[in-house]
């Protein structure tokens, strides 16, 4: 700077100088707006899952109250036998959805895959999903091309993944509507739609209807719309498959489609798809079964089933009490709840087998816990098998069937 004359540095206008930091708060407002997203989508759950178990509770709990009716007539009693079995299907189902989104999500589900015609699987789902589409006077229109299609399946689960499609298309369409469900080989694949009349699908919602708790507008359904776990629960047992699951729509009021691609496999040897339901009639009378369960209804509801199955069979309150009944009851069978407070299962385990005495004893887990870390450690425990409540006494009396003298130790779901 060159100063001239009796210039000098203070008559010097120097212009001021502003400072300034830019930050782009973008991505953080996002993510306080998933933020604020999730936990709405987590108390609309949670209000829907209080809705979808009080309403089952409620018949049972009327049920109950007609039973206690001693001039109940018998056509009557075998309504409400059905209506609790029914209802308490329903709430054993919600609580395995939820079990199987946790074990999916965090890789724990193991597929059982064999070779399967996709008709047997689709005649699978549309038995599963009958009562709701019946119940709805909707008609369903089922085509499948006339060659078989072979898959390489785990049939009960793709079973419950198109059962769940076949679910959300009857909750979406109103009463009296249409659904269709095909099915057809296209470039190795298997292609399978499911389609309505129902509700529709918002373009923008299109690929987030498979976000986990994901609800669809109360509107556009028939009652309560459902826990937000099927559609993300189909998505990822297809893709469990090596297949994907593809939602369309023209928008709302006019119906959705839900297109299931799967691998087409080359195997020969087909399964229907189908377990067996038709059990031999099996008698208990050669088992004493010793019942273990804190829960004295729980214990003494499954004692009566055994009875009349032909066991013989007590109960036992506590850990302490079930150690002290195999000297006088001499079972050949314990039922054992894990979870006991002061002395649990486990720990009566361990004692049963380091006493000689009882190691002929075959100790079955009856347990809420079901996750496989839960299965190992029963089994590690000393029991034999490992099974999870409520037991269906179809379930029990096949695994009484296959007891041996030799102790095997399996795990049973």
């Amino acid at each position: 700077m060159h100063l001239r004359g009796d210039c000098s540095l203070a008559d010097v206008s120097v212009p001021p100088v502003f400072l300034g930091v830019m930050m782009d708060i973008t991505e953080r407002k996002k993510m306080e707006e998933a933020l604020i997203d999730a936990d709405r989508r987590k108390d609309e759950f949670l209000a829907t899952l209080a809705h979808e178990l009080r309403n089952p509770l409620a018949p049972i709990y009327n049920g109950l109250a007609l039973l206690r009716r001693s001039a109940l007539p018998a056509n009557e009693t075998e309504r409400v036998h059905a209506m609790l079995e029914r209802q308490m299907k329903h709430i054993i189902r919600l609580v395995d959805d939820l079990l199987d989104i946790s074990r999916i999500t965090l890789g724990k589900i193991v597929l059982k895959k064999e070779p399967v015609e996709l008709a047997a699987v689709v005649r699978s789902a549309v038995d599963m999903s009958r009562s709701l589409i019946e119940t709805a006077r909707q008609e369903l229109y089922v085509s499948l091309a006339a060659t078989p299609i072979m898959l390489e399946a785990d049939s009960v689960r793709l079973t419950q993944a198109l059962s769940n499609l076949l679910n959300n298309a009857s909750k979406y369409t109103e009463d009296g509507g249409q659904i269709w469900l095909s099915g057809h080989a296209e470039n190795g694949r298997a292609v399978i739609s499911v389609r309505d009349t129902g509700a529709g699908i918002p373009e923008g919602m299109l690929e987030r209807v498979f976000d986990l708790f994901m609800q669809g507008e109360r509107s556009g359904t028939r009652g309560t719309p459902g826990l937000g776990i099927g559609l993300a629960m189909a998505r990822l047992l297809v893709e469990l498959h090596g297949g994907d699951v593809e939602a369309r729509s023209s928008g709302p009021g006019k119906g959705s489609e839900f297109i299931v691609r799967v691998p087409v496999s080359t195997a020969c040897e087909v399964s229907d798809g189908r377990a067996d339901d038709h059990l031999p009639d099996v008698t208990l009378s050669q088992f004493r079964v010793l019942v273990v369960d804190d829960n004295r209804d729980a214990a003494d509801s499954l004692g009566m089933l055994l009875r009349g199955a032909g066991a013989s069979a007590q109960a036992a309150y506590e850990g302490s009490s079930a150690l002290e009944a195999l000297d006088a009851f001499q079972p050949n069978v314990l039922l054992l709840d894990l979870g006991m407070p002061g002395m649990d299962g486990f720990t009566v385990a361990r004692c049963i087998r380091q006493d000689p005495r009882h190691r002929h004893l075959t100790l079955i887990a009856l347990t809420g816990w079901s996750q496989e870390q839960d299965r190992l450690h029963s089994l590690a425990a000393g029991f034999d098998h490992h099974l999870t409540k409520p037991a269906d006494l179809n379930a029990l009396k096949a695994l009484f069937a296959s007891l041996q003298p030799s102790r095997s130790r399996t795990t049973e779901s």
